[in-house]
This record gives C-alpha cells, sequence and structure tokens, in this order.
C-alpha cells in the first residue's frame, strides 16, 4: 500500500520537474548504493545518500509520515527513499557494519602515511639549485654582518645616552647644595634607578620637610648676605634657580 501511495507521488513529482528538496542542496555526487543497519535515522540516511534531512522528511510527509531528523527508519521507508533518487540499499548487521568503518579508517590511514619515494633532480636542476643555496647563503651572511654592525651602534649609542643622562642626574644632586650627604645618600645610590624628575621631586620633598633657607652658596653670602626665596612667587620670577621652583610646587601639593 505504501509502494502504491510512493509510485503516485512520484508520477506528480515527474510531472513538476521532479522532487528537488529545500534550497539548502548538498554537492551534487552521485550515490548509486549504501549499506544501512536496523534503527537508522532520518539524518544518518540523509548523510549516506548525500540529500538534505529536509528533502527525507518532506518526501515522507507526501506520503502520510510524520517525522523528524532524528526519527528511525523501517526496513519498507528506507527502501521508498532509496528509490526516489535511485539508490540500492543494502541492510547489513552493526558487526559488519564496524569492520567496513575499520577497513575505511585503514585506508586512509594509509593514504595519509609519508611517502618513502626520493624525488630525483637531473644534473642541471641539481646545479641551479646549488647555485640558489650558494647565494641565499650569501645574503645571509650580508644581513648577519649588517645585524651585527646595527646592534654594535645601538650599543654606542645606548651608552651614549645613559652617560648624558648620568651627568644630567648628578648636576640636579649637585644644585641641592643646602642638603648634606645623608639627605642625598639615597638619590646618589639609586642614581640608575631614579630619572630625573624622581631625584628632582625627592630632593625637594626632603628641603620642603627640612625646612631649608634657600639661599646662596657660603662666597656669596660673605660678600652679599643671605639671599631669601619666596615659595609663593617662585614660578613668576626668573632668576629663582629650577630647584627652588620644584621646592616650590612640592610644597604647594603638601598644603
Amino acid at each position: 500500500m505504501a509502494k502504491q501511495t510512493y509510485k503516485k507521488h512520484l508520477n506528480k513529482n515527474n510531472k513538476s520537474n521532479n522532487y528537488k528538496g529545500n534550497n539548502s542542496k548538498k554537492e551534487n555526487v552521485k550515490i548509486e548504493a549504501i549499506n544501512y543497519t536496523e534503527g537508522i535515522t532520518v539524518g544518518e540516511l540523509a548523510n549516506k545518500i548525500n540529500r538534505n534531512s529536509g528533502e527525507i522528511i518532506k518526501l515522507l510527509f507526501m506520503l502520510g509520515k510524520v517525522l523528524t531528523i532524528n526519527s528511525p527508519l523501517d526496513d519498507e521507508n528506507v527502501e521508498l527513499i532509496c528509490m526516489e533518487w535511485g539508490i540500492t540499499p543494502t541492510k547489513i548487521d552493526e558487526e559488519e557494519d564496524d569492520k567496513i568503518d575499520d577497513t575505511i579508517e585503514e585506508e586512509d590511514d594509509n593514504n595519509n602515511e609519508p611517502s618513502n619515494e626520493v624525488e630525483t633532480y637531473s644534473k642541471e636542476e641539481y646545479e641551479t639549485l646549488q647555485g640558489e643555496y650558494a647565494e641565499l647563503e650569501q645574503n645571509y651572511n650580508l644581513l648577519s654582518e649588517e645585524k651585527a654592525k646595527l646592534e654594535e651602534q645601538l650599543s654606542e649609542l645606548v651608552q651614549f645616552k645613559n652617560q648624558v643622562e648620568r651627568k644630567d642626574k648628578e648636576t640636579m644632586i649637585e644644585s641641592f647644595y643646602m642638603l648634606s650627604e645623608e639627605d642625598k645618600k639615597d638619590v646618589v645610590e639609586n642614581i640608575d634607578k631614579y630619572s630625573l624628575d624622581d631625584i628632582e621631586a625627592k630632593l625637594s620633598i626632603i628641603c620642603v620637610r627640612n625646612k631649608v633657607n634657600f639661599d646662596l652658596d657660603d662666597k656669596d653670602k660673605e660678600e652679599k648676605g643671605p639671599v631669601v626665596f619666596n615659595l609663593n612667587d617662585a614660578d613668576a620670577d626668573e632668576s629663582v634657580p629650577a630647584w627652588v621652583k620644584a621646592a616650590a610646587n612640592v610644597a604647594k601639593n603638601m598644603e
């Protein structure tokens, strides 16, 4: 009965350019025969015959059967579906199916094994390759030499930069002559670690905390007497030393 119903639908589909399923089509690979086991689902059969599950579900719906992608199929339904696309189904037991899968996997492994064949070259090809290798080796050596020169130049530049920075730091420390060696001990010992701004800030803070009298050196004091700077107007007065301005800024931030 089911086969008779199927033939009626088959004739109807042939009149309308045959049934092609939904718009999502798989690659058109011709499948002539398949093996299947008991309880094969719609989705599994679709993969075997290279069709979309929706095509099979629609075909069965036209035959009055409502199934899903995970629904198992009986032998009759498998034959009807395969008949639609001219495929011959053969039912096998699960053990035989496992043996077939193992055989396929073994063949794939053998195909993936690296070939032991050695590629051979003619004398002309060998000489050409040998010349190209020699040229590449020469270029590599030239680039290595150039790299070594650049690294040496970079090292010299870094060393010069460090010397300049250290000299600036030493000058900054000397400008805080009003502080004792003990006060400046930390920045002197960590001169390479601290930046120029760090040294200026640290020594300025010590000046403010020690309430240092910002005057000139001893020689100028004997000739002109002590000079006192007003921290409130330090930024506006161009004659005020830079370290005094730095101390003034620190003092403002501490208020």
